[in-house]
Formats: C-alpha cells, sequence, structure tokens
C-alpha cells in the first residue's frame, strides 16, 4: 500500500551525502559517488520498486527548452519567478501566517531538518492526531518568497488537506485500491499543479526537469547525468541535489538506474490537465481519490 511503500522510499536518503558531495564537487567530471544507507537491502528495492519511462521525456524536454530560451538559465528562472531569498525567520513567519490564514493551526509541526533534501509533509500515523509535521530545509538560502508560498500549497494545501478530509469525512470514505505509482502520480500531479497556481510563470520546469533527468539516470552514471544536466541547471550545487534525487538507491552510481518516483509528478500533472474540464476541485481535496477512483468518489459524494 501507499503507506508502505512510503516508508521504503524513506530508506533511499544516503548516510553519507555530505562527504560524497565534497569527493563529487572536486572531481565532477569522473566521480561517481558511493551511497551508504541505513538499509541497503531496502534501498535497492525502493530504487526498483519503479520502473523509469520516456513516454514523456519529449514533452518535458520541450518545456524545460521554453523556459531557458525565455530566462536564459534555470538560475535566471527562479530569480524572476521564485521571488527573493528569505532567512529562517521570514520562512518562519511565511509558514506561521500559511497555517493561521487556513485554520490549520495546532494541526501541524513545523522542524527544520538539515538532513532533508527537500521539503515534505509526514502525516501523523496515530489515529487521534490528523495533522502532521513539515519538514523544511534547512540549507542556507534555500527558500524564495512565491517558491515557499508554492510549496505550502503542495505540502499542506494539498497532502494535508486531503488527508486530513479523507479521515475526517463522514460517513468515512472508502475508495478502491490505486496502484501505487498512479495513485502517487494524482497526489503529486494536482499538489504541483497547486504549488505553479500563484506563481507568475507556470512553466512546469520543476517537475518536467524531474520527469527528465530520472529518465537520464535509467542509462546514464552519477557524472554523466551531472555533465547531460549542464544544459538546463546551470548551477553545479544544484545539479547535484537534482543527480542524488534521480540516483538514491544505488550504492555505486556509476551504474545505471535510481529512483524514478519524482517521474510521478510531471506524469500526473499531464494526466490531470486533460481531465481538468471534467474534475471538481472542492471534491478532489475533499479525499484522497485518484483519477482513477474519481468517478466512484462523486458517486460516493452524491450519497453522502
Amino acid at each position: 500500500g501507499g503507506a508502505g511503500q512510503a516508508m521504503v522510499i524513506g530508506a533511499t536518503a544516503p548516510v553519507n551525502l555530505e562527504s560524497e558531495r565534497e569527493k563529487w564537487l572536486s572531481d565532477p567530471d569522473h566521480y561517481n559517488p558511493l551511497f551508504f544507507y541505513k538499509d541497503n537491502e531496502a534501498a535497492q528495492r525502493a530504487a526498483r520498486s519503479v520502473t523509469p519511462s520516456g513516454a514523456l521525456a519529449g514533452l518535458a524536454e520541450r518545456v524545460l527548452d521554453g523556459v531557458l530560451h525565455k530566462y536564459g538559465s534555470e538560475s535566471g528562472y527562479h530569480a524572476a519567478v521564485w521571488g527573493d531569498v528569505l532567512t529562517r525567520e521570514e520562512a518562519d513567519e511565511m509558514v506561521r501566517e500559511y497555517l493561521t490564514s487556513n485554520g490549520m493551526e495546532g494541526l501541524v509541526r513545523v522542524v527544520w531538518s538539515s538532513k532533508s533534501l527537500v521539503t515534505n509533509f509526514c502525516h501523523s500515523s496515530s489515529s487521534k492526531q490528523r495533522g502532521g509535521t513539515l519538514k523544511l530545509v534547512a540549507r542556507e538560502g534555500y527558500y524564495r518568497r512565491e517558491r515557499l508560498r508554492g510549496l505550502l500549497d503542495h505540502e499542506l494545501g494539498t497532502h494535508m488537506t486531503r488527508a486530513y478530509n479523507h479521515r475526517t469525512g463522514t460517513p468515512p470514505w472508502s475508495l478502491s485500491h490505486t496502484p501505487y505509482f498512479l495513485s502517487l502520480a494524482s497526489e503529486e500531479g494536482l499538489a504541483s499543479l497547486n504549488t505553479h497556481q500563484h506563481l507568475t510563470d507556470t512553466s512546469l520546469f520543476q517537475p518536467a526537469l524531474l520527469y527528465w533527468t530520472c529518465h537520464q539516470a535509467s542509462k546514464l552514471s552519477f557524472c554523466h547525468l551531472a555533465k547531460a544536466l549542464e544544459r538546463f541547471v546551470d548551477d553545479p550545487s544544484r545539479r547535484w541535489l537534482e543527480c542524488v534525487r534521480a540516483k538514491r538507491g544505488l550504492a555505486d552510481t556509476s551504474l545505471p538506474g535510481g529512483l524514478a518516483k519524482d517521474q510521478s509528478t510531471f506524469d500526473g500533472l499531464v494526466r490531470l490537465l486533460r481531465f481538468r474540464n471534467r474534475l471538481d476541485p472542492f471534491l478532489i481535496h475533499s479525499c484522497k481519490a485518484s483519477l482513477e477512483t474519481y468517478e466512484e468518489a462523486q458517486r460516493a459524494a452524491l450519497r453522502r
């Protein structure tokens, strides 16, 4: 199920990231990191849990090329669209305001993590507690104003809201099981649509980049992937992060393969946009319906 699979994905966080990052930065053209995990077998199982696809790679590439044509570089896009860099205090203030204005005070514990690669929300496992924990990335300069607003719409406005409404619905929601990748694609695709709703440019650059990078990672070593990424990502520390996201789960990153889970976002986005005229925004945030169980949720909503 989804929860079990999420636990498996958690096994793909390398424990020696910092030391490998230093080695790679000193020789990015030749060094392929060797990653260690708390449980190497669980990490490798997770890497095999999603099959990479190239079906949307051409579309993803056109999105990326379009953004580069407009802004010159990824850094140029971030500066123009993601807003000013925030201090930790400013980010904390934004999160507090978001929780207050959306009636979420008391439901969300906010923690800054030096280990997190990306912002994420973990649902409470307790049936009594309805909310969960928002993990923020402690790296200096990581957050920009408009980007953080989008990430809050993603993590809290989508993931937390859907889970909370699903768990507290009366009568309880009961929907058919959706295969893991399709369920993830609907969840992450919707969250990504919400991420972009207030941005001045809705080009879907980051989801397209994740999809394209995972597709390339299935064929390339870490250092060859980083080289290929130079076309779209001008900052070496950002290239490192994108390569880690796509190659995690492997111990020896000179081998092709990695974790293709992040393809789910762009895949889900494309399918949601194709169905957008048939979706009720209220219903899709009222429960954890996937595109596959949406009609079932519509029928259940009529009976409520």
